[in-house]
């Protein structure tokens, strides 16, 4: 591979500098799961020292992750982040394959449950006042969808001012539960006994499952990569943006999650149906609490679905102006030079599929997994391009190269094995998704790589 295929050109504008690019990891990551999944976690976990075991578990593979990925997206700046990678280390239908299920289950099935928090949160919100009917609440999710797809139509620029401002009120919410928790006389020690229960049977049979929360909620820390295409002077603010990024975010996670547990009895955490946020607000602060926080989350969600809308069309865009994917899908705005085809495309599937799942965490279930699969690919590849392009420019190398990417890669593997054990089902539409796709590759997509 000469270094040319390594460049920093790009057909897109390269509008987002270091603080957008770090505003877009922090908002990829902090969204709707740290407000939303903790009672998932502790529900099975079973106490608060197995649950905040996770927690840092998944700090730790996050970590080890952000650290990889930053080399990749220094080395290889183009629009697409996982896409490219995949691409450069492995046969092309596996990225194939992950842009197809990206494109029909796990983007869709993600923003659909994040905007899915985002209306439940609104609701939380006027819930002493009036009773909002179901349709109004899904309506409102659809409608926020719809909005952000415009939105990013209309400029890249936009969605980087977008992020910078939700970014900063949601860590604003994250910081004020954690201020209130740890000062106001409300909490207790005596909420964190015991720490751990007699048998390790119960929270070792739960922990797959409630990792699909955790890596649900540490998943994006690979954005600003994604839009390599799009950052300004790339070599430098990709790594700095992961670093800076991903080291806030989990030091936050570990902070309010020992204050939900500090805060509330454990049984009141332990609640996979409740808004642990909500109710830790509101026993802190009554009901102003509860409508503060309601407006820091509906913040948090609508910035996360923004970067999801901006970040998850690159995939596409990256695949189909290689050829490898539906060609309109490559289609550049001419004015406002943003992939508004794959924008349109994305937000449409979104909100089919906010339309057809009910629940928060059958969408969550549906993504998680079968998205980690792919990130844990990515990461691998390290160990493949290291080899085979000795001599690319490398501006950022991983630290602790190779015992971090293996360290992430081993984590992920074992995680995912429990999965399989534990809770297989949480793979079948992209394991349906995925059959359905090769006779698409090799029907359709295979001879059209071959011949380029």
């Amino acid at each position: 591979m000469s270094q040319q295929a390594f460049s920093t050109d790009s057909a897109l504008r390269r509008g987002l500098g270091l603080t957008d690019a770090t505003a877009f990891v922090i908002g990829a990551i902090i969204g709707a799961g740290i407000f939303r999944t903790p009672g998932i976690v502790a529900e099975e976990m079973g106490a608060p020292g197995p649950t905040l075991l996770v927690w840092v578990f998944g700090g730790v593979l996050s970590l080890c992750g952000a650290l990889t990925v930053a080399e990749l997206g220094a080395m290889m700046p183009r629009a697409g982040g996982y896409v490219v990678y995949l691409k450069e280390a492995y046969p092309p239908i596996v990225s194939f394959l992950f842009v197809w299920l990206m494109f029909f289950v796990i983007r869709p099935a993600s923003a659909a449950a994040i905007a899915t928090v985002f209306a439940e949160y609104a609701d939380a919100s006027v819930a002493h006042f009036v009773e909002t009917p179901t349709w109004l609440v899904r309506a409102l999710a659809v409608s926020a969808i719809l909005l952000l797809g415009v939105l990013n139509i209309r400029g890249v620029e936009i969605a980087g001012w977008i992020q910078r401002v939700a970014t900063t009120l949601k860590l604003l919410g994250v910081a004020v539960i954690i201020v209130l928790g740890l000062t106001l006389d409300v909490g207790s020690t005596a909420n964190l006994q015991p720490l751990w229960p007699e048998s390790s049977d119960g929270w070792l049979a739960g922990f797959g499952t409630a990792m699909i929360a955790c890596t649900f909620t540490y998943g994006g820390w690979g954005a600003s990569a994604n839009l390599g295409g799009e950052v300004r002077d790339p070599r430098r603010n990709i790594p700095l943006s992961i670093f800076i990024g991903t080291g806030v975010v989990i030091g936050a996670y570990l902070l309010i999650n020992a204050t939900y547990l500090f805060v509330l009895p454990f049984e009141q955490v332990a609640t996979a149906d409740g808004l642990v946020a909500a109710r830790t607000m509101e026993a802190l602060a009554g009901s102003v609490g509860l409508m503060f926080i309601s407006g820091a989350v509906m913040i948090s969600t609508f910035g996360v679905m923004g970067n999801g809308v901006s970040v998850t069309p690159r995939y596409y865009y990256a695949m189909a102006e290689q050829g490898l994917f539906f060609r309109v899908v490559a289609r550049v705005h001419p004015t406002w030079r943003t992939p508004w085809v794959a924008i349109a495309a994305h937000c449409l599937a979104a909100v089919l599929v906010l339309l057809l799942l009910e629940d928060f965490a059958s969408m969550m279930m549906t993504t998680a997994p079968a998205g980690w699969v792919f990130t844990t690919l990515a990461i691998a590849s390290i160990f493949i391009l290291r080899r085979r392009h000795p001599d690319a420019e490398r501006p950022y190398r991983t630290w602790g190269y190779p015992f971090t990417p293996a360290l992430f890669v081993l984590g992920s593997l074992a995680w995912l094995g429990s999965v399989v054990v534990e809770k297989p089902e949480a793979f079948l539409y992209a394991g349906v998704v995925a059959l359905v796709a090769l006779p698409v590759w090799f029907g359709v997509f295979r001879p059209r790589e071959a011949a380029a």
